[in-house]
């Protein structure tokens, strides 16, 4: 089990240094600060929380949720991803539940569990 996670905010200028030269997993909130924002942060934090996979937590900067879609070909929000050194290893578009984010860490990380 991991510690408490924190979230680290990544915009155009940390996003190199904070997901691609990061040595472990990033799991990757592309989250537009709506109604269902509290809600999604607290799942996620949770999950984590139990869950036995490395992860660090990056949550995109709004400012830079356009340009981040057109790098990784998202197409809508909220999606999340997991990033092993800048290179993407699996995605779900649609809002979170423990459920769908335990199978996300899963099949991207299956040698870490």
């Amino acid at each position: 089990m991991n510690a408490k996670p924190e979230i680290h905010f990544i915009g155009e200028d940390n996003f190199e240094a904070a997901v691609v030269q990061e040595q472990k997993p990033v799991l990757l909130l592309c989250l537009p600060q709506d109604d269902q924002y509290a809600q999604q942060i607290n799942i996620v934090m949770e999950t984590v929380a139990k869950s036995e996979v490395p992860l660090k937590i990056g949550l995109l900067n709004e400012s830079f949720i356009g340009p981040f879609k057109k790098r990784y070909h998202v197409s809508g929000t909220p999606t999340f991803l997991i990033l092993e050194e800048g290179r993407e290893k699996n995605r779900s578009l649609g809002l979170a539940d423990e459920q769908m984010l335990k199978a996300l860490i899963a099949d991207a990380c299956p040698a870490l569990r």
